[in-house]
């Protein structure tokens, strides 16, 4: 059996190591280690040579050990046995640990002769697993060739449907009519990209960074900012109902209203003429979320409705304050008064606006992240600069899901400099 110890405490490791051998000794089974005290020197031993468990300390000098482990199982496919070692007792601790994937949970101080023995259980388990996920494996493969053997037979079924079909519409004209939608999704997503800035904004005390991934060829969601001639800086992001060249429309009318009255009217004010542009369009089921933003020197003025909550980062307290603006979509038909709100913003100060597309992206276990790791990780880096603030909320959705996104994520990131 061959170990990775991965613990800054020297003495620890060697106790450890003193219970395992004479463990070992006793059931005249074979032993070998590697250890390390750094998450960073695991990382190349687990590469050149994968053991049989990995012993890992909570307290590390380069990474807190809830977060390696879940790093460490991200990076190996979930297919190591770690057990998790801390030097007292807490059940949080332990219930994060086996949520990310740990086999066993120890306290330090209860190690002793049957430490062997549980680590050996350990071991077990996880080639246990091993096996019964290649037979799953192995069983997937096989269903995915039964499900390609019917798709075979139901596309043979629909050729024959085709050819019968074949005195109406030739395939030439439906080449034509493919060839023609193709080259109207493209213009529309042409312009969608054209209405969007490709720059972030060059302000005297405001940094400023911008992310969009659409879902669609043609996205819903939508960012703009301007500059008046008294020097109000406006920021607007939004976020159209469904996808497509419809939203694509919805996004049009925003920018017009936008960049016309913008820099003239109260943001409450803009924003209810947006939503009454919208709905005098009367197309059905066509609605959008705004949230727009006013600088004035250093008084930011807040309106906003039909979109998820903003993020304040408060840099004299080091603290996030997550501002819940309610209300219905632009564009619908119930009567309200959208909700503005006015802060002072001091130097180091920042602000984290975003569609609700990372907010409501699923995991592999079809949870969805929510707002709360999001503020979490924007207090990890809210004083780094606006830039690494998106690609620390960009690592984020990676480490949630590798997969297709389910919508349009937009994020812009703000920081006052002064």
């Amino acid at each position: 059996m061959h170990l990775l110890i991965i613990d800054d405490n020297r003495e620890d490791r060697e106790v450890m190591k003193r219970y395992l051998e004479k463990g070992a000794s006793a059931n005249g089974s074979g032993l070998s280690f590697d250890e390390t005290s750094t998450l960073a020197e695991a990382f190349s031993i687990l590469h050149q040579n994968k053991p049989d468990c990995v012993l890992l300390d909570y307290m590390l000098p380069d990474m807190d050990g809830l977060q390696a482990l879940s790093l460490l199982q991200q990076e190996f496919d979930h297919s190591l046995c770690i057990i998790f070692l801390t030097g007292s007792g807490n059940e949080f601790i332990a219930a994060k640990a086996f949520k990310a994937g740990a086999y066993d949970y120890i306290q330090k101080s209860f190690i002793g002769p049957e430490f062997y023995s549980i680590v050996q259980n350990a071991v077990t388990k996880a080639q246990q697993k091993e096996k019964e996920e290649k037979q799953r494996q192995d069983l997937v493969e096989k269903n995915r060739q039964l499900r390609e053997a019917k798709m075979l037979l139901e596309e043979r079924q629909r050729e024959l449907i085709r050819m019968q079909l074949q005195t109406s519409i030739t395939m030439i004209d439906i080449e034509q009519e493919n060839q023609r939608r193709a080259e109207e999704i493209d213009a529309a997503k042409r312009l969608q990209m054209y209405m969007l800035p490709v720059q972030p904004p060059k302000h005297a005390y405001i940094q400023m960074s911008m992310y969009l991934q659409t879902y669609a060829e043609v996205g819903g969601d939508y960012y703009d900012y301007l500059e008046n001639d008294n020097g109000d800086f406006y920021i607007i992001i939004g976020d159209a109902t469904g996808h497509g060249v419809m939203a694509g429309t919805v996004v049009a009318v925003a920018k017009s209203y936008f960049h016309t009255f913008g820099p003239s009217m109260e943001p409450a004010d803009l924003l209810q003429q947006m939503s009454d542009g919208i709905r005098n369009l009367k197309v059905r089921n066509l609605y959008m979320g705004l949230t727009l933003l006013r600088i004035r020197d250093h008084e930011l003025t807040i309106a906003s409705s039909g979109m998820p909550p903003l993020l304040r980062y408060r840099a004299d307290t080091n603290t996030i304050d997550t501002l819940v603006f309610k209300g219905p979509f632009m564009g619908s038909s119930i009567a309200w008064d959208i909700r503005t709100e006015t802060f002072s913003m001091a130097a180091g100060d920042g602000l984290l606006l975003l569609s609700d597309g990372l907010i409501e992206l699923y995991n592999k276990d079809r949870e969805q992240l929510g707002i709360e790791p999001v503020a979490e990780r924007y207090l990890q880096s809210a004083r780094m600069t606006a830039e690494e603030v998106i690609q620390n909320m960009v690592a984020l959705k990676l480490e949630w899901t590798t997969g297709d996104v389910n919508d349009d994520i937009t994020l812009i990131s703000l920081k006052f400099l002064s």
